[in-house]
């Protein structure tokens, strides 16, 4: 496996099922994971001590567990569900691949929410 593939890859190719979080539902996953973009979005930049506050913070908002609410992040913007710490990966990204990233995971969870 390469783990560090997703940085050089302009479109990421993965099951939309992985974007569901651990003990989740798809609906529930959708939700949690248009939250993060929305906190995402507001943040000034995706530096680590700018974004995992608020994250862990959306995480207890939404009666998640830190990790249910990452690994869904992590899926959307890598296509891996293991991968690089997900702080450092979003820094690097930056944000508008990192929002754009999250957008398509939207649109794949919702595609997978209506069927």
């Amino acid at each position: 496996m390469n783990w560090i593939d997703f940085f050089f890859l302009d479109e990421l190719e993965y099951d939309a099922h992985l974007l569901v979080g651990n003990k989740m539902t798809t609906s529930e996953s959708l939700h949690a994971l248009k939250r993060a973009r929305q906190t995402l979005a507001a943040l000034p930049d995706l530096k680590l001590q700018t974004t995992e506050p608020p994250l862990r913070a959306l995480a207890v908002d939404l009666g998640l567990q830190v990790g249910q609410l990452l690994g869904i992040i992590r899926v959307a913007v890598t296509g891996k569900t293991v991968a690089p710490p997900l702080f450092e990966t979003l820094a690097i990204l930056g944000q508008e691949r990192t929002l754009t990233r999250i957008d398509r995971g939207i649109e794949a969870l919702a595609r997978v929410t209506v069927h």
